[in-house]
Formats: structure tokens, sequence, C-alpha cells
């Protein structure tokens, strides 16, 4: 019983995790995965394999698998799930992209697909490189590259890597003279949850298009600081009913009495 209670309690506290509770005294579980930072990355090779099957696969597929670059990897796991005749090259190969890129070739590559024509591989190249060890300098130079397409690329990478000696050119980029760059510098601000970028974030509420008004709504919620409560709730009444909802929501999340 006093067994039942401490698993019960590592459970409930999240330390433990449910496949451990199923196997035998003694075992290791079968889905304990290292930390992030320590998994072994994809090389060179297998992330141009990556893009290329990005690029010739099917748009709402490539779209489906961009979405979740960085976002719920799971590296090893339990077999519960899956076929038993799934094959195990793949899943490793799977499994070598849920770590970190840290490969230099890799990471050129990366690098060099921030300016693909196809958005959906700039997307999952910009995701990967945002969780990747590249150089903040690289990141920087690509922020400030004279391509729009490239400049939102990177702040997409930027929003993934979360590093906050890219926080600075990122507000500047909110007044960035192409809309979807500055939409992008709001989303990765969000991203990066910092309560220094309250103000520019609420001044670019006061101006540019619809997205990039909702998205600066959005990003002050993600940071939770009450110092946006009045750009929000002056929000609250813009003309779009996208930036409302984005404002009434951020309010939300908030939670300011």
């Amino acid at each position: 019983m006093k067994t039942i209670l401490l698993v019960a309690g590592a459970l409930a506290a999240g330390t433990i995790g449910t496949a451990a509770v199923l196997l035998p005294p003694g075992s290791a579980p079968v889905n304990a995965e290292p930390p992030w930072e320590v998994r072994p990355g994809p090389d060179s090779a297998r992330v141009a394999a990556f893009l290329a099957a990005r690029e010739a696969a099917d748009p709402v597929a490539c779209e489906v698998l961009a979405d979740a670059v960085g976002n719920g990897w799971w590296w090893g796991g339990a077999p519960a799930g899956r076929f038993a005749d799934a094959p195990a090259a793949a899943r490793a190969a799977r499994d070598s992209l849920s770590g970190p890129v840290r490969d230099a070739g890799a990471i050129r590559r990366l690098t060099a697909t921030l300016g693909h024509e196809d958005p959906c591989v700039r997307r999952a190249a910009s995701a990967m490189l945002g969780e990747s060890t590249v150089d903040d300098a690289v990141l920087q130079t690509a922020l400030a590259d004279p391509s729009p397409r490239i400049r939102e690329a990177a702040l997409h990478a930027a929003g993934h890597a979360e590093r906050p000696t890219l926080r600075a050119r990122s507000e500047a980029l909110l007044g960035d003279r192409d809309e979807s760059v500055a939409t992008m510098a709001a989303w990765a601000l969000g991203q990066l949850e910092d309560a220094a970028s309250v103000g520019p974030l609420a001044a670019a509420l006061e101006r540019g298009g619809t997205r990039l008004r909702a998205t600066a709504a959005w990003a002050l919620g993600e940071i939770e600081d009450t110092k946006a409560v009045p750009a929000l709730r002056k929000a609250l009444r813009d003309r779009e009913a996208a930036v409302r909802a984005e404002a009434a929501d951020a309010l939300g999340d908030i939670e300011s009495p």
C-alpha cells in the first residue's frame, strides 16, 4: 500500500512517467529519454534528406511535418501503439531528428535554406535551425539580410531558439517595412516571453495590418505582464474582430484583477 501511495504521489508530481509503473522492480523505463540538450542530433546528410523529402511532399503533408519540428518529437519510447513491422531504420532516423542540430555542415545547410522558395521547406529549416547550436552571430546576420523572406525565416528560427541576445533585434523588426517580417517579429518576442518587450509590442498594437496587431496581442498574452493591460484593453475596441479576440484572450492569460 505504501508503495502504491508513493507511486501515485510521484505521478501526480510529474517526477516519473507512467511507463515506469508498469515495469518490474529494478527495470529501466523503456521510454526514459535523455534531456533534449544531450540527445544526438542529425548530421548534415540526415538534414539534407529531411529537407528534400519536405520539398517533394504533398503541401498538406509538408505543413503537418513542419509543425512537428521541435514540438513533441520524443526520443525512444515504448512500442505501444506502433505496428510490429514498422521499419526500425525509419524510427532511428526519426529519433535522430529529435535532438539539437550540432553538425556544422547541417547548420550551414539549414542557414542556406532560409531563403528557399517553398514556404513549408523554409519553415521546417528555420525551426530546425532554431533548435540547433547555431551561433547567435549567424542568426543576427540573417535578421539583417536584405531579403524579407530571409528576415522572416530568421525570426522564426529566433522564436524557436528563445535566446535573449536576439530580443533587441527582434524588437527592431517590429517596425520592418515588410508586414510579414514585423508579424514574425511579434511572434518571436511572444516565444521569448521577456517583459522588456511589452512596450514595443504595445506600440505594434497601434499600427500595421491585422496580422501584426493580432500577433502583438497574442505575444503580450504569452508574456503575461500586467503592464500590457492598458494597451490590450484599448485593443478590445480594435476595428478587426481577430485583434479584439486576441486581446481578450491575452487579458485572460494575464489574469489581472
